[in-house]
Order: structure tokens, then C-alpha cells, then sequence
């Protein structure tokens, strides 16, 4: 675990979503391999960079991918679960570099415990995942809103 993953590409190479690219081919790979540290070039909004991990053939690749990944909804389909907790677990502990669907839910670039909380947070609150980013009144709020806008239409008739 650690090390990073600098990568970039030829100005003749034009990314599209659906290509991949092979970053190392060993033959066999360590289940907890993982790359702290993401050096990639920036893809246009809704296109991420996924890491695979491929400890079957041994390799690690880059695939482009677009996703509606949005707040702690990693997966992008409109949850948020435990797919989403999988998702985090397997990538915390990336320190740069990481994306939304790599489990950076507050968008610092890293997968750490801020993420998680994020995550458990959208959890618990049991909605999708683009509901919960809204503000939302607390009930004693909207309670005394409610109350003021009923004095004022009462009036007294002499």
C-alpha cells in the first residue's frame, strides 16, 4: 500500500469514455495494493478516472467512466448504500488525487474519515443521495414560521 500514480497523456491522444489505460501488467498483484497518491489529467464534468485494481490478472489500469456520482452516492445511482460503504472501504487512505466515485464525498481530494461521516450522515438520513445536500428546516423552525404567518392573517374584526 502507497506510492503514486502519475499519469499523462500525448497531446494526440484524445480520452474518451470507455478507453483504458494499463498501468502496470506484474502478473500478480497484492489484493491490498493501492495507490495513495493520483497525479491524473483532468477530465471534462460527469468523466472520472477509475482505478481498477485487477488482482485476477495482475494488473493496474485507468478507465474513463461517466457517473452521476454526487455527495456520498459513489456508485452514481441515486443512493446512497452499502455499495457506496465498499466503495469507500476500498479506497480510504488515497492522501491526493481521489475523486467522488473513489469515495471523496466532501471533494478534498483524499478518502478519509470526513468522507466517512459524509457517508454514514446520507445513510442514516435514508433519502437519495441529491435530497440530502439540501437544507432543510429544522422542525421547531418551521413550527414558529408557521406560527407567524398564522398571526399575521389573524386579525381582529372590531
Amino acid at each position: 500500500t502507497g506510492g503514486t500514480a502519475q499519469f499523462s497523456l500525448s497531446a494526440a491522444t484524445a480520452p474518451e469514455v470507455g478507453s483504458s489505460f494499463t498501468l502496470i501488467d506484474a502478473g500478480t498483484l497484492d489484493p491490498d495494493s493501492l495507490f495513495t497518491d493520483l497525479i491524473l489529467p483532468t477530465l471534462p464534468s460527469g468523466q472520472y478516472w477509475d482505478v481498477i485494481y485487477d488482482t485476477v490478472n495482475g494488473e493496474v489500469r485507468l478507465e474513463i467512466i461517466e457517473s452521476l456520482a454526487f455527495g456520498a452516492d459513489f456508485t452514481g445511482d441515486g443512493l446512497v448504500n452499502s455499495l457506496d460503504v465498499d466503495i469507500w472501504t476500498a479506497n480510504v487512505g488515497i492522501t491526493s488525487g481521489a475523486q467522488i466515485i473513489q469515495g471523496d464525498a466532501d471533494l478534498d481530494g483524499d478518502v478519509d474519515l470526513a468522507d466517512y461521516l459524509v457517508l454514514m450522515e446520507q445513510i442514516v438520513a435514508g433519502v437519495p443521495s441529491i435530497v440530502s445536500t439540501g437544507t432543510v428546516p429544522e422542525p421547531s423552525a418551521l413550527l414558529l414560521a408557521m406560527m407567524a404567518a398564522s398571526m399575521c392573517g389573524a386579525r381582529r374584526r372590531p
